[in-house]
């Protein structure tokens, strides 16, 4: 049994370095009498530590000082130098969602606004995902089904969930055919450039609540039309009606 901080060097003999820090055996899936999923898969870490410190957590005791590990393509590139190529990639981080709020976005650490968007990235794609972890609780199933309901088949499928109204993701099965149906009509009505601004105008809607009724004012008409689903009357949307049966996006394809 070896114990204490694996961020530690020396713990498996002198000069030998953190296990935090080792590539994965991964013979030790074959010695499992279970089938993990995804077996076939590269395993790396982004992150060691934790920027929180719950007293419930091991995570502090183990890893004591929060930092990044080695670039990914190096962890992949030792990995299969050892172990040879595999088809999937897992990030097992304690972080993944902790540092950002957001999956694939990186806040600097001395920004408190919770409003920075890396480059290459898009508010309202950034906020379309976080709705559908609200609406799945952050787990993720291998089942087929699941994956189509919650993020649909192809690429353009998956960027057109993310633009829908929060609403509509997150209870995607209760406005499937009160709201969702009428937006994705006027949606898919748009050019490739028009969705690409309607992207932008959302981003300037948020970030400028004070000024949204001007800003929706002077919107084209295309735009002006689909806003609604967004801020019904110009006002921020309504909540589900209380008794309404909420569904998460998972629920089944919309």
């Amino acid at each position: 049994m070896i114990e204490g901080p694996l961020d530690t060097p020396g713990r498996l003999g002198p000069s030998t370095p953190a296990m935090a820090n080792l590539v994965p055996d991964y013979s030790l899936l074959k010695r499992v009498d279970y089938d993990y999923y995804p077996r076939d898969a590269f395993f790396v870490r982004i992150t060691k530590g934790c920027i929180r410190s719950c007293k419930f957590c091991a995570v502090p005791l183990l890893e004591k000082e929060f930092g990044t590990m080695s670039p990914l393509r190096a962890q992949v590139s030792e990995a299969r130098k050892e172990h040879g190529e595999r088809q999937h990639l897992v990030v097992m981080d304690n972080n993944i969602l902790g540092i950002t709020g957001f999956p694939m976005r990186f806040i600097p650490m001395n920004d408190v606004s919770r409003r920075h968007v890396a480059p290459g990235w898009k508010w309202r794609y950034l906020r379309g995902i976080q709705c559908i972890l609200l609406a799945t609780r952050g787990l993720v199933s291998p089942n087929p089904d699941f994956i189509r309901g919650a993020f649909d088949e192809t690429f353009e499928e998956f960027l057109e969930i993310l633009s829908m109204p929060d609403r509509y993701i997150i209870y995607r099965k209760h406005y499937a055919n009160y709201g969702a149906a009428d937006w994705k009509k006027m949606f898919r009505r748009l050019s490739s450039e028009q969705k690409r601004d309607l992207v932008h105008h959302l981003r300037e809607l948020n970030a400028n609540p004070r000024r949204r009724p001007e800003v929706l004012s002077r919107l084209e008409r295309p735009f002006r039309l689909i806003m609604e689903h967004y801020y019904p009357g110009r006002h921020a949307a309504p909540e589900p009606e209380p008794n309404s049966v909420l569904h998460a996006a998972s629920s089944g394809k919309s």
